[in-house]
């Protein structure tokens, strides 16, 4: 699929604890599909209040831009 914003670009997966996130390496854009968005913030309030206000499940989701 390409990128909606930069139409000619083909985004690039990856999957975070069952989460498939699609992005653009060109322009940064984050895509999810249906649903995933309320599965992204469900794990972060898990772990969340697991590890007392530390985001963990957000480690390494914006490490791919390194």
């Amino acid at each position: 699929m390409n990128c909606p914003a930069c139409r000619i670009i083909k985004l690039l997966a990856m999957e975070r604890d069952g989460i498939e996130i699609d992005y653009c390496p060109q322009c940064h854009g984050i895509w999810l599909q249906h649903g995933e968005l309320e599965k992204f913030m469900e794990k972060a309030k898990e772990n969340a209040l697991a590890s007392e206000g530390s985001f963990n499940f957000l480690d390494g989701i914006f490490d791919m831009y390194e």
